[in-house]
């Protein structure tokens, strides 16, 4: 014999067969009650959705159950979720409160984590997310695409390295402006830096830097090799640093565009464009700001050559064993201090801060760059 009993203020089922009591919940009839107490609490767009909790206890049922419950009408209604505080009605995003969120959106790099560790451990000791984008410089659609996808979010700030070429990069940063996001650049056209906090390297320094150290060194000329088909701001920051030192010293400079790519198929280095020729002369300095591991290439070439009297000189974000001299700039230390501006500067940010390079020896052995290149 089976009898069937309801308990009242729940959605549970009770079945009493052969003795045995089994006990069925009644999910349908849990997500339907649910769904009708949302509708009559009226919510606007930006409000939020009634704490997990909360239902749990109106409705006498699990977390289970209500978590259950909460993510079906999610995925009809369309809700916003946000991770650390609550789901929401869409629409109304400067109503929500801001996560406490600080993504960052730069060019990719291949050690881009290490760079950011202390950053990243900072953020983390103030109870605050740390996202991390790293995006192909090339790849303008891309980088709105994230850009797209974070402005779904509130978040407490963006740190971003715009893509010189993305026309649209005033226009999305208005935007997180305008829902609340603290926007702070990495470096950025003329107009971008009068809009927003920039906290930049000092390239323009480096470039003077480069040319005086190698006049020091008692060259008779220099060879600027500038990254070949490039528009980020930073090489036209270097090259402006070059030409006035340049300018200020009466001191000849030659300036040639070329990059060492790697062939994946034939796994050699070759330069680009294929006409590009690098001249090695005694007596010569150089001045790569492409890589230091191509400018640690050309002084092993140098070197081979017998030309010992050719200095090479380079710039990179990092420092690290290099067969040449190098200006470094410390991005861990530039993460850091942005970071702590952001998390305990609650008024009105620096607007303007340069990060100087520091001038680094070569390494007492250049003969790994030597197994690199072959």
């Amino acid at each position: 014999m089976r009898e069937h009993v309801r308990r009242s203020g729940c959605f549970r089922h009770r079945f009493f067969m052969d003795g045995e009591i089994s006990e069925v919940f009644d999910f349908i009839a849990l997500k339907r009650s649910v769904g009708e107490y949302i509708d009559s609490l009226h919510l606007e767009p930006g409000d939020r959705i009634p704490t997990e909790n909360k239902l749990c206890r109106k409705f006498e049922a699990s977390h289970y159950q209500v978590r259950k419950v909460l993510a079906e009408l999610n995925a009809e209604r369309g809700w916003v979720t946000i991770q650390g505080s609550g789901t929401y009605i869409p629409g109304g995003l400067e109503r929500r409160p801001r996560e406490r969120v600080i993504a960052v959106v730069r060019s990719y790099l291949h050690d881009m984590i290490t760079q950011m560790s202390d950053a990243h451990s900072l953020a983390l000791e103030n109870k605050y997310q740390f996202l991390l984008f790293g995006i192909d410089h090339a790849e303008i659609v891309a980088e709105q695409e994230c850009l797209e996808h974070l402005l779904t979010r509130r978040l407490h700030a963006l740190v971003i390295d715009p893509h010189p070429g993305n026309p649209k990069m005033r226009e999305t940063l208005d935007r997180f402006v305008a829902q609340g996001t603290r926007v702070v650049l990495l470096n950025g056209s003329e107009e971008l830096r009068r809009r927003y906090p920039t906290y930049s390297f000092n390239y323009h320094r480096a470039g003077y830097m480069a040319l005086v150290q190698l006049m020091r060194q008692n060259v008779r000329k220099v060879i600027h090799i500038a990254p070949y088909n490039s528009i980020a701001w930073q090489h036209e920051e270097f090259r402006q640093g070059v030409d006035e030192a340049s300018a200020d010293f009466s001191f000849p400079v030659e300036r040639m565009f070329g990059k060492m790519m790697l062939d994946v198929r034939s796994f050699r280095w070759s330069w680009q464009p294929q006409e590009f020729q690098l001249p090695l002369e005694d007596g010569c300095g150089y001045i790569d700001d492409n890589d230091p591991f191509e400018a640690s290439y050309v002084q092993t070439r140098l070197q081979e050559a017998g030309f010992r009297s050719s200095p090479v000189i380079s710039v990179y974000h990092t420092s690290g064993p290099s067969a040449c001299a190098t200006l470094c700039f410390n991005m861990n230390e530039r993460m850091k201090w942005v970071v702590n501006e952001l998390i305990h500067n609650a008024g009105n940010l620096p607007h303007e801060h340069r990060f100087n390079p520091v001038l680094t020896p070569p390494s007492e052995s250049p003969e790994p760059y030597r197994v690199l290149w072959g």
